[in-house]
């Protein structure tokens, strides 16, 4: 029998938390992500059985391992490796607000590529690469996680058809490709993650994610019109006022307690440029300062356009895409570096609770891919919608 212990909340997942944990036979700390069946509509049930055996049969360094499962109480405990310190999202809000060094941003896109190259080898689309869904390991790594949404192409077509459901647009929308978005005919395929990667790449840079506060439909026209967002330096302020043109403003410094508060007040604007919104603090051009003294490579602007292109099929392929040079320039720079360029010092460890917080010891039952419902068309449209 396998036991384990809940320490504390490192982050949310769909209908439940993660927790760092410990087998009480085993030295290593560990993740535990943990879900209440009865709070998980049947629909949605079925897409975290489906991940979590899809999760158990991948088998890559730059993707996240499921070591072990566990139902109690119906509650479903999903045990993986402790990536210590915790998300690209989670580094940004506690120490880098304006965004990482380019540098930075190279290996943990080679990393993600990587493991990208790896999928779509398995005839899988991620649909979901984003800051929160990439974790940094004990060495420095990055390490793609969280693939509730990511789908099984068929082998003979070479584009799926898939109409989605709101919440997965809701959930994504900002790195989704625009031919996703559409839904139309023209049908979508792997390179569709590589545009997920040059929003990604947008949002290590800025600090936020591009379009993060843009009307859902107003994004949905710059996406469909090729309006490609840009990473913010001094070359791309000599042209815009202000960083808020992108409709993503840039958050605040963390304060003391490490919990990132994005304070600008945004007020509509009732133009029809790309001035969206107007900021109604003056620390805006004070964020400016810090964006101006930055200057992004000919390498890194080239991969983004490349990256962002509007037809899939001129888009960058994963494999392509590491062999880009802004990819190959990080060659010479080992996982444990990024540990060192980004100073991050003090790893997510396991500490024991209160005996009254503890949660009640789990009984093991192991899931197995015939425990599944596969028929995930079963649903009704009306359902779905």
């Amino acid at each position: 029998t396998i036991d384990f212990k809940l320490g504390a909340v490192i982050g949310k997942g769909s209908y439940g938390k993660v927790h760092v944990g410990k087998y009480k036979n085993k030295p290593e700390d560990v993740a535990i992500k943990t879900c209440c069946i009865d709070e998980v509509p049947s629909d949605e049930w079925q897409l975290t059985l489906g991940e979590t055996c899809i999760t158990m049969e991948l088998c890559h360094e730059g993707v996240i391992k499921l070591i072990h499962t566990q139902i109690s109480n119906s509650v479903l405990y999903r045990v993986m490796p402790l990536m210590p310190y915790l998300s690209c999202d989670q580094i940004m809000e506690k120490s880098y607000p304006y965004g990482i060094p380019e540098v930075a941003i190279s290996m943990i896109l080679r990393d993600v590529l990587n493991a990208l190259e790896y999928l779509h080898g398995r005839n899988y689309i991620n649909r979901s690469v984003k800051g929160s869904h990439i974790l940094i390991n004990e060495s420095g790594a990055a390490v793609l996680t969280s693939f509730r949404f990511m789908l099984k192409m068929n082998i003979t077509d070479p584009k799926t058809y898939s109409v989605e459901n709101i919440e997965f647009m809701k959930k994504n929308m900002i790195w989704l490709s625009p031919e996703i978005i559409k839904q139309d005919s023209t049908g979508y395929s792997y390179t569709s993650d590589i545009y997920s990667v040059g929003i990604t790449a947008c949002e290590l840079a800025n600090g936020v994610a591009p379009y993060k506060d843009t009307n859902p439909t107003m994004m949905l026209v710059k996406k469909l019109k090729d309006r490609r967002p840009q990473v913010w330096d001094s070359k791309y302020l000599e042209q815009n006022q202000a960083c808020s043109s992108q409709q993503a403003l840039p958050r605040q410094p963390a304060p003391v307690c490490g919990q990132g508060v994005n304070s600008i007040l945004l007020s509509e604007s009732s133009s029809d440029s790309d001035e969206d919104f107007t900021v109604k603090n003056n620390s805006m051009e004070q964020m400016n300062k810090i964006y101006r003294e930055k200057l992004f490579s000919k390498e890194f602007q080239n991969f983004l356009d490349l990256s962002l292109c509007i037809d899939g099929d001129a888009r960058l392929s994963a494999s392509g895409a590491l062999k880009h040079r802004f990819i190959k320039s990080c060659q010479g720079h080992p996982s444990t570096e990024l540990l060192q360029l980004l100073n991050l010092t003090d790893p997510v460890v396991y500490q024991p609770v209160p005996e009254t917080q503890e949660a009640e010891k789990p009984q093991i039952f192991k899931l197995t891919p015939e425990d599944i419902d596969w028929n995930f068309d079963s649903t009704s449209s009306d359902e779905s919608e």
